[in-house]
Formats: C-alpha cells, sequence, structure tokens
C-alpha cells in the first residue's frame, strides 16, 4: 500500500475527485488504483475565501516499488508519498479482571478533581 500526504483539494468537491487527484500524484489512471482509503480529511481555512480539505490517503497499486520511484520524482514536495506501513492496535485485556485483582494489587487514583472523583466512584 501507498500513502500519499497532503493531497489539497478545494472544497467543495466529491469523493471521487479525491481519488482522482490520488491517482494523478502516483502518475497513473484512476481506473488502475485497486484500492482506496481516505485515512484522514482537515480543513485548511487559513486563506479564508479559498477553504481547503487536505487528506490522507491509502491507495493499493499493481508494481508498488517502481510506482512509488516515479511518484517521488514527480512529486517535487507538494505531496507526501511514501509506503504505507499500518499499525494494528491491541488492548489489554481488563487488568481488573485479571491476573493483578486476583494477585490482591488494587488500583490506585491519584487527585481528587472531578475525573479522580468520578473514577473512584
Amino acid at each position: 500500500m501507498i500513502l500519499i500526504g497532503q493531497l489539497k483539494m478545494k472544497w467543495p468537491h466529491e469523493e471521487e475527485a479525491v481519488k482522482a487527484k490520488a491517482a494523478k500524484a502516483l502518475g497513473l489512471r484512476k481506473e488502475d488504483l485497486l484500492t482506496f482509503e481516505i485515512l484522514r480529511r482537515s480543513l485548511d481555512c487559513r486563506n479564508k475565501p479559498e477553504i481547503f480539505c487536505v487528506y490522507s490517503v491509502e491507495v493499493g497499486v499493481k508494481n508498488e516499488g517502481k510506482v512509488l520511484g516515479q511518484a517521488k520524482r514527480r512529486s517535487r514536495g507538494k505531496e507526501q508519498i511514501s509506503l504505507s506501513e499500518r499499525v494494528q492496535y491491541h488492548f489489554p485485556e481488563n487488568v481488573f479482571q485479571g491476573a493483578l485483582w486476583e494477585a490482591g494489587k488494587r488500583p490506585v487514583i491519584v487527585g481528587a478533581g472531578p475525573a479522580g472523583l468520578f473514577c473512584a466512584y
């Protein structure tokens, strides 16, 4: 998968336009993208009359290494193009029902603000 960051689009626009711009940044046609997923979208309102949406998208293509090399030469610093390294997060087991609770170790609440009092409650 290839990650494309700082993909700027004038607001308003359609999702298909974002896909087309991502393909153009890689030097491909929209039909050449095997997968397409928007990971992050934010608004850039620094220039008030012009509002932009800034995207980070992840695309899947054939021959990633070749496409990535060509795209980095073409981008000239506008978009940030790199290989995507997605991290899967695994939540820890509930410590109050696990080994720590059974071993007699109780949780400690530090602070007597609204959050600490609610947690102690």
